[in-house]
């Protein structure tokens, strides 16, 4: 699965608390990939330097492997952070990076998210138990729960207007099966 499509499927996947839409009214992830990942235009939480430099360290080991090569990264991301630390959460730190979001709508919707999904992480830990990763989760877990809460609250002055796919998925449209 590629990074558009992961985020997509993200995506869908915070929608799931919307009001159903028909049976038949369900969106290709993968097709949409792109386009999903537009829907809500929020900057990313992520330090893309840091992110290169884990994806370097990853890339020759697991580059056929996106899924561990993903929960790796997003790991390695967090740790050089400081937000985690195996499988302990720092919540300060990753308050402190939702205090760093410069645009003003996002900081406010981020924060309480970052707070829930930080209190819900033991839970997180606990779920993981048994992974089949290489990396412990907790960051991929972390940012799945952030981002979908960002996603499914997305303002309305940051939703893609005039898209087919975001307006289904506004409506409440899953991914197809």
């Amino acid at each position: 699965m590629n990074r558009f499509a992961f985020y997509a499927l993200l995506a869908l996947m915070a929608g799931l608390d919307k009001a159903p839409v028909q049976a038949e009214e369900c969106i290709d992830a993968q097709k949409n990939a792109e386009e999903i990942q537009k829907c809500c235009d929020i900057p990313s939480p992520l330090e893309m330097e840091k992110i290169q430099a884990c994806k370097e360290k990853y890339e020759q080991e697991l580059s056929q492997d996106m899924p561990n090569m993903i929960v790796c990264i997003l790991e390695c991301h967090a740790t050089e952070l400081g937000v985690i630390n195996g499988d302990t959460l720092n919540e300060a730190e990753l308050l402190k990076m939702g205090e760093q979001i410069e645009d003003p709508v996002i900081r406010e919707l981020a924060i309480p998210i970052m707070k829930e999904c930080g209190a819900s992480s033991s839970e997180m830990v606990k779920q993981s138990q048994g992974h089949n990763f290489k990396c412990p989760p907790l960051a991929y877990m972390l940012t799945e729960c952030i981002m979908q809460g960002i996603f499914a609250n997305c303002p309305d002055s940051h939703w893609a207007k005039n898209s087919p796919v975001c307006d289904q998925i506004k409506a409440g449209a899953k991914p197809c099966q």
